[in-house]
């Protein structure tokens, strides 16, 4: 993990995760009788409050992965919940 702040600027946060070329095992899919829901906490820094309020709300995914697109994944889970809505983020700002 690496991270730069610079006063009146922000701050950066790289983590660098290792690359798995193995082929990724499938999870059976099991009908669950109510949504699963986990400890998780995710730190959202946003100084806008509608912003902030929408990224709350919604699967934030970045258009550019390794190996598939956010685009792939956002298809993935709208097949299985056809109401979710998703917001895409991308460090590549010409396209």
């Amino acid at each position: 993990m690496w991270c730069y702040s610079e006063l009146g600027e922000g701050t950066t946060f790289k983590v660098y995760l290792p690359r798995v070329d193995a082929p990724v095992d499938r999870l059976p899919v099991r009908a669950a009788a109510r949504p699963a829901r986990g400890s998780e906490t995710i730190l959202v820094v946003e100084d806008e409050a509608a912003l902030r309020e929408i990224i709350r709300k919604l699967p934030l995914a970045d258009v550019v992965l390794p190996g598939g697109s956010g685009r792939l994944l956002a298809d993935e889970l709208l097949a299985q919940r056809a109401d979710l809505k998703v917001l895409f983020m991308s460090g590549y700002t010409e396209d």
